[in-house]
C-alpha cells in the first residue's frame, strides 16, 4: 500500500506536552491524519514501512524521527496495520522539496 499526504508535518514537541498528555495541536493532526489517511483493508502481521518526508523550508532543521511516531501511531489507528509492534523494517528519508508531503509505503513481510 502506498499513499501520499499533502501536510506539512508537526513537531513531536508541539503534539506532547509531557510525556503522554496530548496538546490540543496534536489532537487536531490526529483528526487531520485520520481524514488524509485512506481507507484500505489492514495488513495483518510483519510489515516494512517506507517514509520519504519532503520539507519545503528549513531542511536541515527539522528532526528525521519526529514524523514516525505520530505518523505510525495514526497509522494504527486508522486500522491500516494491526500495531507498530509489527513493524520490524522502517525507513525515514527526509528530501529538500518544492511543497510539504509525506509519502508512505507499507508492505507486508512474508
Amino acid at each position: 500500500m502506498k499513499f501520499e499526504l499533502k501536510v506539512k508535518p508537526i513537531s513531536i514537541n508541539k503534539f506532547f506536552r509531557g510525556r503522554h498528555y496530548i496538546t490540543s495541536e496534536g489532537k487536531k493532526y490526529q483528526q487531520m491524519y485520520h481524514m488524509l489517511l485512506p481507507k484500505n483493508k489492514m495488513i495483518k502481521g510483519q510489515v516494512k514501512v517506507e517514509i520519504v518526508w519532503h520539507i519545503e523550508k528549513r531542511f536541515l532543521g527539522k528532526d528525521i524521527d519526529n514524523i514516525a511516531k505520530i505518523l505510525i501511531d495514526a497509522i494504527v489507528k486508522k486500522g491500516l496495520i494491526e500495531d507498530d509492534r509489527f513493524i520490524v523494517e522502517l525507513n525515514i528519508k527526509k528530501v529538500k522539496a518544492d511543497e510539504d508531503k509525506i509519502i508512505v509505503k507499507i508492505d507486508e513481510v512474508k
